[in-house]
């Protein structure tokens, strides 16, 4: 696969699923992949609502969870007002996180909010969203420290030969554009595997619906959001034909 068909640049999160599913739909897997949706602010982003609906049913007749369900790992949007202090969104979704674990299968392991906002099960001191807002707040505006970890060497590396499903997502950064973020927010994630069928979609949403908060956090816009994914596989289920898909392809194949 030449170079440029495993860059994306999209305005539209739709589109840019779309693209990520034609470029694995043909070669199973693609590696690297690095997906750019642009044109972004802090209450807002693209859809096409065709593309999303077609692939919501299909992951529902498949027994899949949903794209909400899924951008709701990385970021819960029902549970944040904005109008509230962030400690009490925190709070909140700590107080339901044992329930949230226990309540979708994709979950079991856990969130990637709450390792964000409790690694290694330390509520106390393992808020690493708040410790970059608060260092951020003080004035120390250092890239460096505007970046929070997923991935637990301690808890997640194991010799099992079947995947876990989680943490895919291993490190994502918050990086201010121009001097003190004059010019907004760019959010970069990177993913050691993702899945486009069943996880693709989701995680976009769930990384910008992340960026708009921190955003809004810093006092700054969101312009961009970018995944480095080291190895995009079409989908996860192995059983699946290519035949089942023909629906969606039909719908994207002009795009």
């Amino acid at each position: 696969m030449d170079i440029e068909k495993n860059i994306i640049i999209e305005e539209c999160v739709s589109h840019a699923w779309a693209k990520a599913f034609k470029a694995t739909y043909f070669n199973k897997d693609v590696t690297p992949l690095s997906v750019s949706i642009s044109g972004l602010d802090n209450s807002s982003y693209k859809e096409d609502t065709i593309i999303r609906s077609s692939l919501d049913k299909f992951l529902c007749q498949k027994k899949h969870a949903s794209i909400d369900t899924v951008s709701n790992t990385i970021f819960p949007s029902s549970l944040w007002n904005p109008n509230k202090d962030r400690s009490l969104f925190f709070q909140r979704y700590l107080k339901c996180y044992p329930t949230i674990k226990k309540s979708e299968p994709i979950n079991r392991n856990g969130t990637y909010f709450g390792r964000l906002i409790s690694y290694d099960n330390d509520s106390e001191n393992g808020n690493q969203i708040d410790d970059i807002l608060k260092q951020w707040e003080s004035k120390n505006h250092r890239n460096s420290g505007l970046q929070a970890g997923l991935y637990n060497p301690m808890k997640d590396r194991n010799k099992s030969r079947i995947g876990l499903g989680f943490p895919c997502m291993q490190q994502i950064c918050f990086s201010p554009i121009g001097t003190n973020g004059k010019d907004g927010l760019s959010v970069s994630a990177f993913y050691a595997t993702q899945t486009i069928v069943e996880k693709a979609y989701g995680n976009y949403l769930g990384i910008i619906q992340l960026g708009q908060f921190m955003a809004s956090q810093m006092d700054l816009e969101l312009k961009s959001v970018t995944l480095f994914v080291s190895k995009a596989k079409f989908k996860n289920d192995t059983k699946g034909k290519k035949s089942d898909y023909t629906e969606i392809w039909n719908i994207l194949k002009d795009l």
